[in-house]
């Protein structure tokens, strides 16, 4: 069976796959396209052999929500986390902005700049890693 294929704007990100050893599975419903292998084996994919349907999430986009040079995504079930260098966008499944996530700072609930984010779903728990403070920051859904 085929999964959907998402394509975000802003920049684009391609997730979902099939089962094959060029792609790797991340959870129930995205897997992650190793683009490495593809150019090293020099084999060609179809669109129609890794999904049966495409959907493009266009992201608001207004003052509160403008997304940086370099953002890194992260994806709940129903959640669409962006990462900007100090702070996090929260975007719905649709693509409508919902909130802004920290501020800019050293205090409780601020972040200097974001290394790395982890989620736990189940918990809806979003955990940012702040190397510049030498912390974990976590803030619920």
């Amino acid at each position: 069976m085929k999964n959907f294929l998402l394509l975000f704007l802003l920049p684009p990100c391609i997730l979902s796959g099939s089962k094959d050893l060029i792609f790797q599975f991340k959870s129930d419903n995205f897997q992650v396209i190793k683009f490495e292998d593809l150019l090293k084996t020099k084999k060609i994919i179809k669109l129609s052999d890794i999904a049966s349907d495409v959907h493009y999430i266009e992201l608001e986009t207004n003052e509160n929500c403008l997304i940086n040079r370099s953002p890194k995504y992260y994806f709940s079930d129903s959640i669409i986390f962006v990462s900007n260098r100090d702070h996090i966008l929260k975007f719905s499944i649709s693509g409508r902005f919902i909130k802004k996530i920290g501020s800019p700072g050293r205090g409780p609930g601020e972040i200097n700049i974001i290394e790395m984010i982890s989620l736990i779903p189940e918990k809806r728990i979003l955990i940012v890693h702040d190397p510049s403070l030498g912390r974990l920051t976590y803030f619920s859904f």
